[in-house]
């Protein structure tokens, strides 16, 4: 039997931790209501937020895992339009999302003759080429859509996640963090004194997105 001390230690251990979390939680759903009133206040109509059993669903369907910070924001409201997943409904427009940054690499393979050097050899079949690329992207973090081409890195290995811009195989980091993100793209003021470091993005490591990143690097 431990000690009286290490249970004592153990157990302070554990509060702290709980703590902490608490502290964590209130300041993801701080910066999410200062993210969607700041929105709102450009214009962009935002929607009741979903519940826990959507969000489950929409991580089943698509066997995914939505990151706390994106699912923070989602549980109070998501904004609505074109530009925008919907979250709540259109379950076929919402898979075209997901799916679109596989089919914007698949398009520079197909066209451009696009290949990364991880893959092996590429194949003389565009069809052979476009069947190994999409086995590896779907063997890689998911990317869920947040605005536009822009789309948050699922990796709950990160302790920070980024945001990457894909535009066919031009992908770039666009945001070391989704919070980040939204101050660069929205000049979103953060509410946490806490800064994410642009020198941070360097250091974030994507598996299979990091390389076709540093390959659209070294091509311009």
């Amino acid at each position: 039997m431990p000690a009286p001390f290490v249970v004592a230690r153990r157990a302070a251990g554990r509060i702290e931790a709980g703590r902490r979390a608490r502290l964590e939680g209130m300041a993801e759903e701080q910066e999410a209501r200062l993210i969607l009133r700041s929105l709102a206040r450009r214009g962009i109509e935002i929607e009741d937020g979903l519940s826990e059993a959507r969000l489950e669903t929409v991580e089943s369907r698509w066997s995914i895992t939505i990151p706390e910070e994106l699912r923070s924001i989602l549980r109070l409201g998501f904004p609505r339009g074109k530009d925008f997943p919907d979250w709540r409904e259109a379950e076929a427009q919402l898979g075209e999302w997901i799916d679109r940054p596989i089919q914007e690499v698949l398009f520079g393979v197909e066209t451009n003759g696009f290949w990364a050097p991880s893959w092996g050899p590429r194949p003389t079949r565009t069809e052979e080429a476009r069947r190994i690329c999409g086995e590896r992207l779907r063997a890689a973090p998911p990317l869920v859509p947040v605005y536009r081409h822009r789309f948050l890195v699922c990796d709950q290995t990160l302790k920070r996640r980024p945001v990457l811009s894909v535009h066919q195989t031009d992908i770039i980091v666009y945001g070391a963090t989704l919070r980040e993100f939204f101050r660069k793209e929205f000049q979103i003021q953060a509410a946490q004194t806490e800064q994410d470091s642009d020198d941070e993005e360097g250091s974030l490591r994507v598996s299979c997105w990091s390389e076709l990143i540093e390959l659209n690097d070294a091509a311009c």
